[in-house]
């Protein structure tokens, strides 16, 4: 939700302040997840939904944007968020860019993902599905035996070579 004024409209300013009142449902999706981590800058891309109220103008939005979390720790950081908030059956699309700082409580991982349950948050995980000691930087640890039986296997595998 955000309630603001607003004293300019594009280049062009208003005579007097007007309220401007908005409910938005929008849903990130972590770039990270195409790019790969970082440790303390986590961009997203934002698609969602809402409705304004600004004068006389009462509109459903849809609304999609970018934005970044900047981790100053573990747990806590900046938000900075770009959003084009486009009208059905509105007279009013417009831009709404914020800014915010964020704390995340509670979560043994510290508030980051950690889908396989090992300890180790995916982004410094690489076997982010599958169980493993931090010392083997998330992945299954092979063992003598399973590596010999790796190693039969192997030997008997041939290649055509024509």
């Amino acid at each position: 939700m955000s309630i603001n004024k607003i004293t300019n409209m594009g280049n062009i300013g208003v005579s007097k302040s007007h309220s401007y009142l908005a409910v938005d449902i929008n849903f990130n999706y972590k770039i990270n997840n195409i790019i790969g981590g970082s440790t303390w800058f986590d961009p997203y891309a934002v698609v969602g939904g809402g409705a304004h109220i600004l004068l006389s103008d009462k509109a459903l939005t849809l609304n999609f944007g970018v934005g970044t979390k900047l981790w100053l720790g573990k747990k806590a950081g900046v938000r900075l968020q770009s959003e084009y908030k486009h009208t059905i059956k509105g007279s009013f699309n417009h831009f709404q860019h914020s800014i915010g700082v964020f704390y995340k409580f509670g979560s043994k991982d510290e508030g980051c993902p950690n889908f396989d349950g090992d300890g180790i948050v995916d982004i410094y995980d690489e076997c982010v599905y599958e169980t493993g000691p931090k010392t083997n930087k998330g992945c299954p640890v092979i063992t003598k035996v399973e590596l010999a039986k790796l190693d039969e296997l192997f030997r008997t595998v041939y290649f055509d070579s024509g």
